[in-house]
């Protein structure tokens, strides 16, 4: 605890980072990041596809479950984005 005060208060690049991740608030960032993707519907056909697909632009379970394994995961994540070597 020492030393994180003797950081914190330096204001070091370590110190100012570790408050960024501890103030970070992951409910705006998510707002601001939809609001994003819903502009570029007007300039991607693509985005436009997608969010007629998933109105709610909710995220898949399977990113948040720790049953997936990580092979299993990437190997969906490609199918769903036609990432693949399939014909």
């Amino acid at each position: 605890m020492h030393v994180w005060t003797l950081v914190n208060a330096a204001r070091t690049p370590c110190a100012r980072y570790v408050n960024q991740v501890l103030n970070f608030d992951v409910h705006a960032e998510r707002t601001t990041r939809l609001g994003r993707v819903r502009q570029q519907t007007e300039s991607s056909s693509k985005t436009a596809t997608y969010c007629l697909l998933n109105p709610s632009l909710a995220v898949h379970s399977m990113y948040n479950s720790a049953d997936a394994k990580e092979f299993q995961r990437l190997a969906i994540t490609r199918l769903r984005l036609s990432s693949h070597n399939l014909a």
